[in-house]
């Protein structure tokens, strides 16, 4: 028996039907093309990321494209089909979280699914690093099966008024081409040991097809689960109300809670750009270094119909709430703090390479030693020879011979001075 099964033979997929026909004319036409003949994939407006592979930079935000079918790894096949690989985008995302420059990561989504290999952990990095730093997802076109996936571990999903999500499931596709091989004469025979009657299930028997579909449903059910916890909903309302494996418009998809708002690509990155930084998105409590006296208890209001006299009227301007610490004044406080004096390396690495407050790091440089000076016994030696006194006199030291004999005794041993004075 000779079952062919698209690109990774037996391995399951999320991924829309008119991306699964797509790959498999692929498969027929495209495997023996010349690399050479392939077309350049478009660079996109922005400036790439060091250290990643796809991702650029507008502003402070990272957008990284999910586009194409999903593969796992990287291969000649994901450069035929303008896919994306699980593998890369994970590499690409972490660097984006490890980049100070980056204050945003956004998803920048248009794929029909793919590969289920992989997705399932990549959307649990996606949701833990947005503890980090703000990520959002935009779905511009489409954003299905796998590709939603991953949309739905953003905190927060836009999409296109034109755009669809969904098809929600799992999927295995295999493509029997027995009967077309017995035309051609070519009989292949498969030797299965006897302990294991099922690991060549042969979708053409009941008892084949159920074995394959219990497989799939097991894999439908993480994909439901794992949805439903990224938006906040339970397990049957994905199952009744996402669009149950089909495809919903942005409308739909949005009343639904499958995404939370409709709006257009470069309105959305000018307002990442202008909201709030990564630190900021990060809640850190500040202690104000400058003025430890506490501010004093409000007054009670005073009733209306009896009012204070003596009370002062209020003021027409009232103060204005001191801005938060930038990050420059943070790092600024860190190595400028007594704390630091001394140790100005330990300061450095706070203040450039974490994320801690001020009242954090001068408490942890205060428990930290001072370095200790190594010094050799010559330098030990000289630190006891006091330094000779050059430059202009004060007028009240004399020039004479006398005076001259006498400073430079000052450097003679006690028991050889008497002896030279006499001499």
């Amino acid at each position: 028996m000779l079952l062919r099964v698209i690109a990774a033979l037996d391995l399951p997929w999320a991924v829309a039907p008119a991306m699964l026909a797509r790959m498999n004319r692929i498969v027929d036409e495209h495997l023996a093309m010349n690399q050479d003949n392939l077309e350049a994939v478009a660079t996109r407006i922005g400036q790439p990321l060091a250290n990643t592979e796809r991702v650029q930079m507008r502003g402070s935000t990272a957008i990284i494209p999910v586009e194409g079918p999903i593969f796992k790894r990287a291969n000649l096949f994901t450069e035929i089909s303008g896919a994306t690989s699980v593998d890369v985008l994970a590499t690409d995302f972490q660097s984006a979280l490890d980049n100070l420059a980056v204050d945003h990561i956004l998803l920048d989504i248009d794929s029909e699914g793919g590969q289920v290999d992989g997705i399932m952990e990549l959307a649990d990095i996606i949701r833990e690093g947005s503890a980090r730093k703000p990520v959002t997802a935009y779905i511009g076109n489409l954003g299905a099966s796998g590709a939603y996936w991953l949309a739905s571990a953003a905190p927060r999903v836009a999409m296109s008024r034109a755009a669809f999500a969904g098809s929600i499931g799992v999927v295995a596709n295999i493509r029997d081409n027995r009967e077309a091989q017995a035309k051609q004469g070519v009989r292949t025979w498969e030797i299965v040991s006897s302990i294991s009657p099922r690991k060549r299930p042969d979708p053409a028997t009941d008892e084949g097809y159920a074995q394959i579909q219990t497989m799939v449903n097991s894999l439908g059910d993480l994909f439901v689960e794992q949805v439903a916890k990224f938006r906040g909903v339970t397990a049957d309302k994905v199952k009744s109300d996402f669009g149950q494996g089909g495809l919903l418009p942005a409308g739909q998809a949005v009343g639904a809670g499958m995404a939370d708002e409709i709006t257009n690509f470069e309105p959305l990155v000018a307002r990442l750009a202008a909201g709030p930084s990564a630190r900021a998105y990060i809640t850190v409590k500040e202690t104000p270094m400058n003025d430890p006296t506490p501010a004093p208890a409000p007054l009670p209001p005073t009733s209306a119909a009896a009012p204070d006299a003596a009370a002062p009227a209020a003021s027409p301007n009232p103060p204005v709430a001191a801005a938060p610490m930038s990050e420059r004044q943070r790092m600024l406080a860190i190595v400028r703090s007594e704390e630091a004096q001394g140790r100005e390396n330990q300061a450095n690495i706070l203040a450039l390479e974490t994320d801690v407050s001020v009242e954090l790091c001068r408490r942890i440089l205060a428990a930290g030693p001072l370095p200790t000076m190594h010094t050799n016994p010559l330098e030990a030696a000289m630190r006891q020879v006091p330094n000779p006194q050059v430059g202009p006199n004060d007028g009240q030291e004399q020039n004479s011979p006398q005076a001259e004999a006498q400073r430079i005794l000052a450097f003679v041993p006690k028991e050889r001075r008497a002896r030279a004075i006499n001499e």
